[in-house]
């Protein structure tokens, strides 16, 4: 959650959350759809995709020279994820557990690069829960571990 604040008409001051994704989703549409980026913005843009989510080989490697324009969205994203894995280092340290900060970071990355290599569009993310679950008495348990796996 980010905090925002605003003040109303009579001058008194009101602080409230707005939802990260909304922070972060929001302003990135809004320049998107003011630029018209990506070509998925244009009038009569339809997705052609003959694929079938079988390995590709090294398909990976031949569409790295189609990812210029997508520089403006993977940067910021890549910072922000990066961000969010340090506030939740932050979170478990002050829950008592100083977790590796360049061992998180590199397990993380590879662990997004292996995904996007086997064609998932989804990260790895840190588990950003860890104050919460240790406070309740949470264990890794065999449900968690089931959970990691898929």
């Amino acid at each position: 959650m980010v905090w925002a604040k605003g003040v109303l008409t009579a001058g008194v001051v009101v602080y409230y959350f707005i939802p990260e994704v909304l922070a972060i989703v929001v302003p990135g549409y809004a320049l998107g759809w003011a630029y018209r980026l990506p070509p998925a913005g244009s009038t009569g843009w339809t997705l052609n995709y003959s694929g079938g989510g079988l390995w590709g080989g090294n398909a990976f490697i031949d569409g790295l020279s189609l990812i210029g324009p997508y520089m403006g969205s993977v940067i910021p994203l890549a910072i922000i994820a990066t961000t969010a894995d340090l506030m939740c280092l932050v979170g478990a340290f002050n829950a008592g557990d100083p977790y590796p900060i360049g061992e998180t970071l590199i397990a993380d990355g590879c662990g997004t690069l292996i995904g996007a290599f086997l064609g998932s569009p989804f990260g790895t993310v840190v588990y950003f829960g860890h104050p919460i679950h240790k406070r309740i008495g949470g264990k890794v348990r065999a449900n968690d571990v089931a959970e990691g796996i898929l």
